[in-house]
């Protein structure tokens, strides 16, 4: 059939456009638009978009077989994104939407001004890195044809824009990358530099960050490889940790200046000793067996509360082994997590040695930094605190 002809004006005012799946939608939608036998042009369009301004100018082509032909510039000022998920976006963007009836394509480029982490939850280095890099989009429905097939390249610029704040770590940085990929699956292709002074802890010991890489090079899946190296002070040593690797197979390597055997390193991190001092007034001659137990003790103990993690389905299994006064294994506090709901988080923690040591949490995330604390114990006792992260 043939395409309709057409021929005057059209103007909108006060529409809304919603697209499914995201949580921001274009407000108070006003436009002008000139219809002609061959071509739909927009000559002006805006709305309000994420707190923001969207604009919008472009043709679309009727005539024959280049119907569905169009281009259709879009730009936004003041954006504040709260996508994806647990992420909050302050952002200006150029953008254009075209297609040549058989492809479709979103390109452009965005600056970030601040790109900010705001879910704040008690977990892993690991965990933390994943839950940032590799969300999960919203579920798609196969016949959405539009999120499906529209391609993506957009190049995002964001110096000192990156912002991480949560139990775990506290780190500026850079963002450098283009997203490919199409709107339903967006992939990220280049670098994330992390800034020098921020912190991250790992196993209950903070350390700083001395430099910090993320890499991006996977065109299929948000698979970034990791390259950081911090610094920690225990005693009168400086210890250097790195942890490399991508994020689903991470490595580390510790060392310590004065230089110490790794065994000894080891010890300093699990115990706050090394073999050349004394251990629950023993000598140092045995700690090398006993460091080597502690360490072995905590990979395995790390390694089984990762697969009953997988198993059951929890978001966090923590076995953390404790040691008498002479740094003999005795006995291991438990640790359980799992999230209820986007905003409510329980955890259990046990250890089988002492009956006054089970305590219940329950965390509530009413906003990005405002958190409602209740913790209880087995002897009848309740606590609530209020907690309140703010950023200077």
């Amino acid at each position: 059939a043939s395409a309709p002809r057409l021929d005057g004006q059209a103007s909108v005012a006060g529409g809304q456009v919603i697209v499914a799946g995201f949580p921001h939608a274009a407000e108070r939608v006003e436009g002008l638009f000139f219809l002609y036998p061959d071509q739909i042009v927009v000559d002006s369009s805006s709305a309000v978009f994420a707190r923001g301004r969207l604009s919008a100018e472009g043709t679309m082509l009727l005539e024959g077989d280049l119907a569905g032909q169009y281009e259709l510039r879009l730009r936004g000022t003041d954006l504040d994104l709260r996508y994806p998920e647990d992420w909050r976006i302050l952002a200006d963007g150029r953008l254009t939407l075209s297609s040549d009836g058989r492809e479709r394509l979103l390109s452009g480029t965005v600056e970030v001004e601040r790109a900010s982490y705001v879910r704040d939850f008690d977990i892993g280095l690991t965990q933390l890195l994943r839950a940032m890099f590799e969300r999960r989009p919203e579920v798609v429905d196969e016949t959405d044809e539009f999120l499906l097939e529209t391609r993506l390249n957009i190049n995002v610029q964001g110096p000192d824009a990156l912002q991480v704040r949560t139990d775990v770590a506290v780190l500026n940085g850079d963002l450098d990358f283009t997203v490919r990929g199409s709107l339903a699956r967006p992939v990220l292709l280049g670098d994330v530099r992390l800034d020098r002074g921020g912190t991250i802890e790992l196993t209950g010991t903070r350390y700083t960050l001395e430099r910090g890489n993320l890499i991006f090079s996977n065109p299929f899946r948000n698979d970034p490889s990791v390259d950081l190296v911090a610094t920690s002070t225990l005693r009168e040593y400086e210890v250097n940790l790195n942890v490399f690797g991508p994020v689903d197979d991470l490595q580390t390597s510790v060392s310590s200046s004065p230089p110490l055997p790794s065994l000894d390193v080891l010890s300093l991190l699990t115990t706050g000793t090394t073999d050349a001092l004394d251990i629950g007034g023993r000598s140092g001659a045995t700690s090398d067996d006993s460091s080597a137990e502690e360490f072995l003790a905590a990979q395995a103990a790390s390694l089984a509360g990762r697969r009953v993690g997988e198993l059951f389905g929890l978001d966090q299994v923590q076995v953390t082994p404790l040691t008498s006064g002479t740094s003999e294994l005795s006995t291991a506090r438990f640790t359980v997590g799992k999230r209820i709901s986007r905003d409510l988080y329980l955890t259990y923690s046990n250890d089988p040695s002492r009956s006054d040591k089970e305590i219940v949490e329950l965390r509530w995330q009413l906003y990005p930094s405002i958190a409602v604390l209740l913790t209880g114990t087995d002897n009848d006792t309740y606590a609530v605190d209020l907690r309140w992260n703010k950023s200077f």
